[in-house]
């Protein structure tokens, strides 16, 4: 859908939804998540549907270089969204 729209990119932003990969490839691709913060060397980012099994929420720091991190598609949120 990102890439059809021309919203992906492989530079993280605020708000993003960030596509992980077991290896690198989009045959890979198996989570989700929504970025929340960027620095000059990590991502940070939550998704839900872990914790074993409960659904938990959970938050992540990663490095922006791992290699688990497929892609990012960025939402065209309205103004009242991001307010």
């Amino acid at each position: 859908y990102f890439k059809a729209k021309q919203r992906n990119t492989s530079i993280a932003h605020y708000g993003d939804v960030i596509f992980l990969s077991k290896n690198g490839k989009r045959s890979g691709l198996y989570h989700t998540g929504i970025v929340y913060k960027v620095d000059a060397k990590y991502v940070y980012w939550e998704a839900g549907n872990e914790g074993g099994g409960h659904g938990a929420v959970k938050k992540h720091k990663w490095l922006k270089t791992n290699k688990k991190i497929f892609a990012y598609g960025r939402p065209r949120y309205t103004e009242e969204a991001a307010a």
